[in-house]
């Protein structure tokens, strides 16, 4: 893609490419200046494979690390082999599609995974969001009657799914009488 992303540069519109390969500063230089004057356009063209092999190479390491929520997309990396026994790298493949993940879907699943109970802290560092936005994702579902607030016997806080709440995490918090 980001090879038919740099056509357009050859006749004047510059840096779709370089957004596309997440070079949003460069990409943005490259729109206001025309591909800094053609030469950027140039040098572009005779580096483009090593670009394109940079970004993959950084989104691998982002998957690897768990980075799965970023910008309400979760990345799946999928690797086909064709034929028995494929090993050789021209008879393998792999490909990055993006499939929409909403909030709520990320908020629900740490829920289920965490026996009904999920922490701002929790589902910032699970959807790779700031703290601030994870209370606010989770307060909204608390507003809609989606969970309930409680406070754990330590003193926190957190925000219990009903439907997921399993015994044993039930008895971490403090009664409701």
């Amino acid at each position: 893609m980001s090879y038919l992303f740099w056509v357009p540069s050859l006749f004047g519109i510059a840096g779709l490419h370089r957004i596309y390969l997440g070079k949003i500063g460069t990409g943005l230089l490259y729109m206001f200046t025309g591909g800094l004057f053609g030469i950027g356009t140039i040098y572009d063209a005779l580096t483009m494979s090593a670009q394109v092999e940079e970004a993959n190479r950084e989104d691998a390491y982002r998957q690897a690390l768990g980075g799965g929520y970023a910008g309400g997309y979760q990345r799946v990396v999928v690797t086909e082999s064709f034929g028995p026994g494929a090993t050789n790298q021209s008879s393998r493949g792999s490909y990055t599609q993006s499939r929409p993940t909403s909030i709520e879907h990320a908020i629900f699943s740490l829920a289920q995974k965490n026996g009904g109970s999920v922490s701002p802290a929790q589902l910032a560092l699970d959807a790779n969001i700031g703290a601030d936005e994870a209370k606010n994702h989770l307060e909204s579902m608390v507003d809609r009657g989606h969970a309930e607030l409680r406070v754990r016997k330590t003193g926190a806080i957190a925000y219990i799914f009903p439907e997921f709440l399993k015994p044993d995490v039930a008895n971490q918090f403090e009664s409701l009488t």
